[in-house]
């Protein structure tokens, strides 16, 4: 694969509009793999080891979401910038921070009424990860406005700039959140996070956040 790079890094550059592209979005790639694979992970590796017997899908839905909701809100502001129309954004912000309730709601139901996972969802773990979930959607919120609108001020396109850089951060704040509601839990509920089965294999525990 890495053999790869220069063949195909020769062929983008004969292209006219492939280049521009590239030259446009690489940064944010760059920083987006630097942010998620090394330096969150690195950070957050020895912690998140400790609570790798959880249900990996309380890990999928938390990051998911919040990632989609910033995504969709840098979106829209990079859309009405590039329209040259002024709008608040208010409406908008606030219509996806109240999305994420019913979503992560109706998921720890189901988790509840089906037994799937490794982590009992009484109320005091209700209460934690919803508090950890609309917590990662105000911050995805308010970074996907202020990158969006710091990034255009600067002359360069949030739609390659700000989407991977968004990602990226959403990953490593939805995982510190998701490690914090499971050390919390564990403290109030001696039960909390115990396993019966692993829900993740060893070798996948960290690596599997950033394939």
């Amino acid at each position: 694969m890495l053999a790869c790079i220069p063949v195909w890094a020769t062929v983008i550059c004969r292209n006219e509009y492939a280049r521009r592209l590239i030259g446009a979005g690489a940064s944010g790639l760059i920083l987006e793999k630097f942010i998620a694979a090394d330096v969150g992970m690195a950070l957050l590796a020895p912690v998140f080891n400790v609570f790798s017997h959880y249900s990996y899908g309380f890990y999928l839905l938390l990051i998911g979401i919040g990632g989609n909701i910033g995504s969709i809100f840098a979106s829209r502001i990079s859309s009405a910038l590039h329209a040259g129309s002024e709008e608040a954004y208010g409406d908008a912000r606030n219509m996806l921070f109240m999305l994420s309730v019913p979503n992560h709601a109706g998921f720890l139901l189901v988790t509840h009424l089906l037994g799937i996972g490794h982590v009992h969802v009484d109320l005091s773990f209700f209460a934690l990860y919803m508090a950890a979930s609309l917590v990662l959607s105000a911050i995805m919120l308010f970074l996907a406005e202020r990158m969006t609108l710091a990034f255009w001020r600067r002359g360069c396109d949030p739609d390659n700039c700000v989407l991977p850089l968004l990602t990226a951060l959403g990953d490593v704040f939805g995982t510190a959140l998701l490690v914090i509601v499971f050390a919390v839990y564990k403290l109030i509920d001696s039960a909390g996070g115990e396993p019966t089965t692993p829900a993740v294999p060893p070798t996948l525990r960290v690596r599997a956040l950033w394939i």
